[in-house]
């Protein structure tokens, strides 16, 4: 692989990061993505519709692809 090959496997990366948090701002303005209404700003825990999951984790999967596509020996992998 090339140095041409890594810059345009990174700009794929670069925008399906984007589209990955492109898709979160969107979600959550649809409800579709929500807190879970504790209060505490800083709480973790999100509820995600079965279609926003299956959105999300759908780009996701898309970036470790490109990643596999860059460095052959990356395993890591999507439950």
């Amino acid at each position: 692989m090339n140095g041409t090959d890594i810059k345009a496997g990174i700009t794929a990366i670069y925008k399906l990061v984007v589209k990955l948090r492109d898709t979160l701002v969107d979600l959550i303005r649809k409800k579709e993505i929500t807190s879970c209404g504790c209060g505490q700003a800083d709480c973790p825990t999100w509820f995600f519709t079965d279609s926003a999951g299956q959105e999300m984790d759908d780009i996701r999967r898309s970036i470790l692809v490109q990643f596999k596509s860059i460095k052959t020996d990356f395993n890591l992998s999507l439950g």
